[in-house]
């Protein structure tokens, strides 16, 4: 099982190490610079070696040669709009963005940029601008949609901001209490204390509203600031426990984030992973029928949930879950694979086969390699060995066969998740 767990958890540890940074292209990436002289090749190689050591004065002296000899070479204004934000020398900054933006006036990473720049200086309805200009370009960049979403509430624009935060990821929530934990001060300037309190509130909820039946607690601004420091110490923790494999001091953090008052259905749903994971399987059981019946669309709860419940052998329990998810989203090759091996499991191999049957190319190709490894769910399918070198047939076959058919789903009765109490006592 527990490789169905790491693709869930790879997936959260990418996310925040990509969360904060620039994950498109920069113009002229890649630059050449075999077309340069002696002097600009020294100058660029300079700066370059600067900047590498940190040094922001030495570097400043060599990327204005640089400039002087290749002005119009984006990387090297790249180079000087970040070095100079470093500096805090914000005027000089954004006269290099400005100036790119010429160049690439589509270019998401340049829009950011530049209006991040605008952020800094206080020219918020330029920013403001900017900003939405990059978010047409990339819309899911999450840096250009908090600092827009902190630019819209500062107008008094709470609307605005929850529809630019909602539904955060884990990865999102992880990078944005490291954001306000850094560089608190601008967001104090910037927003009045109600609604940099507001922020923090709606990013400890992960971007949802409060649960009608447990209305939150209003935190003082202070109080608020607090939790997200906190926060974003105990997540750097989590994500620190999860690459060593190290489950208990991942769960020990974990404590420590809800303790802050983080009710996102993210990290719910990890808290809950790591609490099974070290052994606490009636606990993790109640919190996710908890997570299933306050927040349903949570991502790989469901399927999370059926993997528990098939390991653990509930194989009922294991069918209507997994039939859930599968119907939730269909084109999803793991929550179906563990299906067919739950059907499996139950000697409902008819199940399997239909499941088998409506398989996509894509889904049959994946299913097709995961059973070929020593898988903890292709045991259940090996229980039948005509069964399974049918379906090992099948899913190659149609693996090879191109098709624009909507993958089909086995014929299963609606059937609503277990109650908490029933999952807790193994019903």
């Amino acid at each position: 099982m527990q490789k169905r767990f790491g693709l869930y958890l790879i997936a959260y540890l990418a996310g925040v190490a990509s969360a904060g940074a620039q994950d498109f292209r920069a113009p002229g990436e890649g630059a050449d610079w075999s077309g340069l002289d002696d002097v600009a090749r020294y100058h660029v190689e300079e700066t370059e070696y600067q900047l590498e050591a940190g040094n922001l004065d030495a570097a400043s002296l060599e990327i204005q040669q640089a400039i002087s000899l290749v002005p119009d070479n984006p990387t090297l204004l790249m180079w000087a709009g970040d070095l100079y934000l470093r500096r805090r020398q914000y005027s000089l900054s954004e006269s290099y963005w400005a100036r790119l933006a010429e160049m690439f006036p589509t270019n998401a990473l340049v829009l950011s940029r530049w209006g991040g720049v605008l952020y800094r200086m206080n020219r918020l309805d330029e920013a403001r601008k900017i900003m939405r200009q990059a978010l047409e370009v990339y819309p899911d960049n999450m840096p250009v949609r908090f600092h827009l979403a902190c630019l819209e509430l500062a107008q008094g624009k709470v609307q605005e901001m929850e529809n630019l935060l909602r539904d955060l990821t884990l990865a999102d929530i992880t990078a944005m209490t490291g954001w306000i934990r850094d560089d608190p001060q601008w967001l104090q300037m910037l927003l009045r204390p109600e609604q940099l309190r507001l922020l923090c509130e709606w990013i400890l909820r992960g971007g949802r509203p409060p649960e009608s039946t447990a209305p939150l607690k209003t935190l003082s601004t202070q109080e608020a600031l607090e939790r997200i420091s906190k926060a974003a110490g105990a997540f750097r923790n989590t994500q620190l426990a999860i690459k060593n494999g190290d489950w208990t001091n991942a769960l020990a953090a974990l404590n420590v984030v809800a303790e802050t008052g983080v009710t996102a259905p993210h990290v719910r749903l990890l808290h809950a992973v790591a609490r099974f994971q070290v052994g606490e399987k009636e606990q993790a059981y109640q919190d996710m029928t908890n997570l299933l019946h306050q927040a349903p669309d949570t991502p790989r709860a469901q399927y999370t949930y059926g993997l528990w419940l098939l390991e653990d052998r509930r194989f009922p329990e294991a069918v209507k879950v997994l039939a859930s998810a599968v119907r939730t989203n269909p084109a999803d090759a793991e929550p179906v694979f563990a299906l067919m091996c739950a059907h499996a499991a139950q000697g409902q191999f008819t199940d399997t086969r239909t499941l088998a049957r409506g398989l996509s190319p894509e889904q049959s190709k994946r299913i097709a390699e995961w059973m070929t490894e020593e898988d903890s769910l292709s045991r259940y399918l090996k229980t039948n060995a005509e069964m399974f070198d049918w379906v090992q047939k099948t899913i190659r076959e149609k693996a090879n066969t191109p098709t624009n058919e909507t993958p089909k789903v086995a014929t299963v009765s609606p059937t609503e998740i277990p109650a908490a109490k029933s999952a807790a006592e193994g019903k």
